[in-house]
């Protein structure tokens, strides 16, 4: 299977373009008081009123051209290792890893956020949003960003470092390792019930 050339250059901008979009939309996230703890709680953020909620949406379309802007990275690396045992399925795993999580950022902006406008706006209808909004949260929370895309991250991230390790290219294949020890870690606490929300 051919995934097409991506230039390392094209990679790098594309890299770069990422982890812009990831920063400015944690600047946004910080900017609605949406803290780390807050992103646990789904009862704390429902609460952040209509400026939370435009923050949310501003936040997370930017996390979702973060995640897209980062395509050109896994498909650099799949061309770079191509004709290696296992590429194919690790290149596509980082794909679905990048659509699954911009998938979840498209969640929250266009239905997370207006719930939260919703309920800062509709007191009586509080008792009806809150349950909905729960579901979404989980759905894009816990079930796509922490645990599906940890477990495809990580199959992504540790299949290509073991093939740059092959490699000797070391200094990629050991950032690699750490992001998918990273993510499959979460999901592993997450199925596990580890973590809270699991």
């Amino acid at each position: 299977m051919s995934w097409g050339n991506v230039s390392l250059r094209t990679a790098w901008i594309f890299l770069a373009a990422c982890l812009l979009f990831e920063a400015v939309s944690v600047t946004v996230l910080l900017a609605a008081d949406v803290s780390a703890t807050m992103n646990l709680d789904p009862h704390r953020l429902i609460t952040t009123g209509a400026r939370g909620a435009d923050l949310t949406r501003l936040g997370s379309l930017l996390d979702m051209f973060g995640y897209l802007t980062a395509i050109p990275v896994v498909l650099y690396l799949g061309s770079r290792f191509r004709g290696e045992p296992g590429i194919d399925f690790f290149t596509l795993s980082g794909i679905l890893f990048l659509v699954m999580g911009a998938l979840a950022a498209i969640i929250f902006a266009f239905a997370v956020a207006p719930l939260i406008r919703e309920y800062a706006t509709s007191p009586t209808a509080r008792d009806a949003i809150e349950p909905t909004f729960v579901a979404l949260y989980r759905i894009a929370v816990f079930g796509i960003w922490q645990t599906l895309n940890g477990i495809l991250a990580g199959i992504w991230a540790i299949g290509v470092g073991r093939l740059a390790w092959q490699h000797r290219v070391r200094v990629l294949a050991s950032v690699l390792f750490a992001i998918g020890l990273i993510y499959a870690g979460g999901a592993a606490a997450h199925i596990s019930g580890i973590f809270p929300g699991s």
